[in-house]
Formats: structure tokens, sequence, C-alpha cells
């Protein structure tokens, strides 16, 4: 698995997120709908027909599925607390089954966890995201721009 963060400026699926915004139901994502989505973007991104603002993109180290498999379907001694611990690749360790192992189900979902947090790390937050951030998270309808930025510039820092 290659964990690739994909970060533009403009929000391609505006029209879902106002949907889930006001309380529709997510839809189900499909691998084959995916693809054939992203070939689209790729195309239209590649001959100009689109413009996503600025982008960025970040690609991880690269995860081995059967080594990740092989490593945390085998019980080990270390991890038999009932703590959560980090693992060497970042992610959450999940609790161990009452016979001492870790279940497919268990070691599928730290898979999915690691790669997510792979991907964060080489993920970026663009200015837009940020401006975006204080104008959701404002009480008031007006913002003076002096204070947006004393906002964003507060916002990078943490």
């Amino acid at each position: 698995i290659i964990p690739i963060s994909l970060s533009y400026d403009r929000l391609i699926e505006k029209d879902n997120h106002v949907s889930e915004l006001t309380g529709a139901t997510r839809k189900t994502e499909q691998l084959l709908a995916f693809l054939t989505s992203l070939t689209r973007l790729l195309t239209a991104t590649a001959t100009n027909q689109l413009c996503f603002g600025r982008d960025d993109v970040g690609i991880a180290d690269p995860i081995s599925v059967s080594r990740f498999l092989r490593t945390h379907l085998q019980p080990s001694p270390s991890s038999c607390s009932n703590d959560t611990s980090q693992d060497s690749n970042g992610g959450i360790q999940p609790l161990l089954t009452t016979s001492g192992t870790k279940s497919l189900g268990d070691v599928t979902k730290l898979l999915g966890l690691t790669t997510l947090a792979a991907c964060n790390q080489v993920s970026k937050v663009l200015p837009t995201a940020l401006v975006g951030t204080i104008l959701l998270t404002q009480y008031d309808r007006g913002l003076e721009e002096e204070e947006l930025v004393k906002r964003v510039n507060w916002l990078r820092m943490r």
C-alpha cells in the first residue's frame, strides 16, 4: 500500500458535503466508482479543463501488507497488556483477544488506521483550509482582515 495525500483548494464534492452537513447519510464509497472518477479528474486536470487551485501531493513510505500481517497476527509477549500502544508504523495497536492473539478484523482495522496516519503525516494544510476553518468557527458574521490574519497565524502555530 502506498499512502498518498492529495490536497487542493477547490472542494470538488461540495454538493455531497452540503447534503451531509444538513443531515443526509454519507454515500458508501465503491472502488470502481472511485477509480473512474479519479481517472476523469486526472484527465480533465491534465487537459486544463478543471482548475483545483493550489494543490499538493504527498507520498508516504510504502507499507508491505504481507509483512504487516505477519507482524500483527502473531501474538507477542510485550503486547499482552490491556493498554493500547503505538506500533513502529505510528498506528494504534488493537487490544488482544482473550486468547492472546489479534483477530484478522483488528489487524485489518489497524492497517487502515496506519495507512491514514501515514497519509496525514505527508499531507499539507493549504491556506484556504486555514481561512475556511477560521470562518466556519466564527460566531459573528463579519471579520476584519486584520483579525482574520491574526487568527490564521495563531492556527498555523498549533
